[in-house]
């Protein structure tokens, strides 16, 4: 994802002049995040679809330590 962000912020930076409106769906939802973390001055807004399923793992391990936390 790191070389696509990077391509992508090359694109944005050297192409466009003003601020932009990113769209991303699945993988393409987490590449157009890391977008907007690294130039947040240049995003007018961002649409999201589906961010696929890395939310629903880091959920599950964020319920598996605090039951360990407590001992379940």
């Amino acid at each position: 994802l790191e070389q696509w962000r990077d391509d992508a912020l090359h694109l944005i930076d050297t192409l466009v002049t003003g601020p932009v409106i990113l769209v991303g769906s699945s993988m393409g939802g987490w590449l157009m995040l890391l977008i907007a973390l690294a130039r947040p001055e240049r995003i007018a807004a961002i649409a999201r679809r589906d961010l696929g399923f890395a939310p629903v793992v880091a959920a599950r391990a964020a319920i598996d330590d605090a039951a360990a936390a407590a001992g379940e």
